[in-house]
């Protein structure tokens, strides 16, 4: 690798000038994050969700990190960027590494930037698009890669073929390639819609927390040539210590399990909600379809164990229709997972806009309360994913159903809502109570939900027939709904339930008087 490229900057102090962080160290600090996080924090699931294997993924997400601010190594940013770092500007002067832009040549967003690059040097679509969206919003329609080519005026942006310039973004490439793990940019699969928001996801993930400058220090510029430190994404895991997610065991194969897990004996559509998940062949819709009082919670919770151990997941994410609603489930989950006695350690989130006035919640994120009397308490409420767009993250999410609904809007950083989303199952309460509007958004985020094979368990009182159909048709496809009966039985207690290859009513005998 050319020595020159050791002279790109990545980041730089808002209060000091003395410090900077090179490019290349940016690179490799958000390529050991994201292959911390792709090998021990992301469920195995999820790349069976997106078809994939999990080395494979691996090495992409190592690819996508290496590449991710490849934006940064143009004329534009540098000349930008070098207005807070004097020295390393003379240093890249001297070098001759031109940086003398007009402002009018430094208004290219650096994610647009490497997106361009990348498919000018022929990476696939998938690859590009992903790292043009790494700061949270995919690039806008209007924007035309030829205003940016090289035969064009614009070329000093991005540098000219035969410029140092080019040979350092064609060094990066190389370079990256190689350290990912790959011979030839033809090696690189070209992975589903589905699969780009996840690894979006993950990569802005990698890289909030590669740019921490907490876990990972600036650097001060006099030390430029100093050898970068193999050591500083372990140790940076390792003080932001995420939790393994929750890990879920066997008990349910126990006869006394509902009872040991409840202290009250499973009624028949708990008995009847325990068998469907227990057969289930594939992840798929659950909905369940029962009066107040008959546990139709706890039937859940114990569904959610179940499929967890099943498919290989690591969370849960229950939505209710109503803060007081929220809160009260937060308190009754949290109860369910401190009673498991073999629990590992998980972070939890209470996720609505005043979560911060709810007692529990705040002693357990304050730290105000035991939840054991170990060492080591069974729930956290973790220091990353505290922050607005990183919540749904949390192994456990109990949260308002808007949270889920705004999964299938169109707003920035959504990729974070649906890498939270893969790997857990979702609990969704009370959706007989939505009206049409949200039925919208909630047919939409279950089309989602579908494609990525997450399971999902629906709760209702009741529900009209054409609505049990338009769930199921949303999340399955309507290829998979020929079943007329879905919409045309009038049971109940009933459950309704698709694993992707076939969907199937069971109704629920109900012996108890009809008020």
């Amino acid at each position: 690798m050319i020595p020159e490229i050791r002279l790109l900057a990545a980041k730089t102090s808002r209060d000091n000038d003395n410090l900077w962080l090179p490019l290349l160290d940016h690179l490799k600090d958000t390529a050991g994050v994201i292959e911390y996080l792709s090998s021990r924090w992301l469920p195995g699931s999820v790349y069976d969700e997106m078809e994939i294997s999990r080395k494979e993924g691996i090495r992409l997400a190592k690819l996508l990190a290496l590449l991710h601010d490849i934006g940064k190594g143009i004329p534009a940013f540098q000349t930008r960027i070098l207005e807070q770092l004097p020295d390393i500007k003379c240093f890249q002067e001297m070098a001759g590494i031109e940086t003398n832009l007009n402002k009018t040549q430094m208004d290219i967003k650096h994610a647009h930037a490497g997106a361009v690059l990348l498919r000018a040097m022929g990476y696939p679509e998938s690859v590009a698009a992903i790292v043009g969206a790494h700061h949270g919003s995919p690039e806008p329609n209007n924007m035309d890669d030829d205003a940016f080519d090289e035969l064009t005026l614009e070329r000093k942006k991005y540098g000219d073929k035969n410029s140092i310039w080019r040979k350092m973004q064609e060094e990066l490439l190389k370079w990256a390639l190689e350290e990912a793990g790959y011979s030839e940019k033809g090696e690189i699969p070209d992975i589903s819609e589905a699969a780009q928001m996840i690894f979006c996801g993950l990569l802005i993930m990698a890289d909030w927390i590669a740019s921490n400058s907490y876990y990972f220090p600036l650097l001060s510029v006099t030390d430029d040539t100093e050898p970068y430190d193999n050591n500083r994404s372990r140790d940076a895991m390792r003080y932001l210590n995420l939790p393994d997610g929750c890990l879920m065991g066997s008990a349910w194969k126990q006869e006394d399990f509902f009872e040991e897990r409840f202290h009250f004996t499973a009624n028949r559509v708990q008995k009847e909600m325990y068998g469907v998940v227990a057969r289930m062949e594939k992840p798929g819709l659950i909905i369940l379809e029962a009066p107040m009082g008959e546990g139709k919670t706890e039937a859940a919770l114990a569904a959610a164990e179940i499929l967890m151990n099943r498919f290989d997941l690591k969370g849960i994410a229950f939505f209710l229709p109503s803060q007081a609603t929220t809160n009260a489930m937060f308190t009754r989950i949290s109860s369910w997972l401190t009673g498991q006695s073999d629990i590992n350690q998980v972070s939890i989130q209470l996720y609505h806009s005043n979560a911060e006035l709810n007692e529990d919640f705040r002693k357990l994120e304050y730290g105000d309360v035991c939840i054991e009397d170990d060492d080591q308490d069974a729930l956290i409420v973790h220091s990353f994913f505290r922050g607005k767009k990183t919540r749904m993250l949390s192994d456990i999410v109990v949260g308002t159903i808007d949270q889920l609904l705004m999964a299938a809007l169109m707003q920035k950083h959504v990729m974070l809502r649906h890498l939270g989303l893969a790997g857990k199952v979702a609990v969704i309460d009370e959706c007989h109570s939505f009206d049409p509007y949200m039925n919208t958004y909630l047919e939409s985020i279950l089309q989602w939900l579908g494609i990525y094979h997450i399971p999902v368990i629906l709760l209702s009182a009741t529900l009209p027939g054409d609505k049990r159909l338009a769930l199921m048709q949303a999340y399955a496809g309507k290829k998979k709904c020929k079943n007329a009966l879905i919409k045309e039985t009038t049971s109940y207690p009933l459950i309704s339930w698709s694993d992707h290859e076939r969907v199937q009513l069971i109704p629920i005998p109900y012996d108890k008087k009809d008020k």
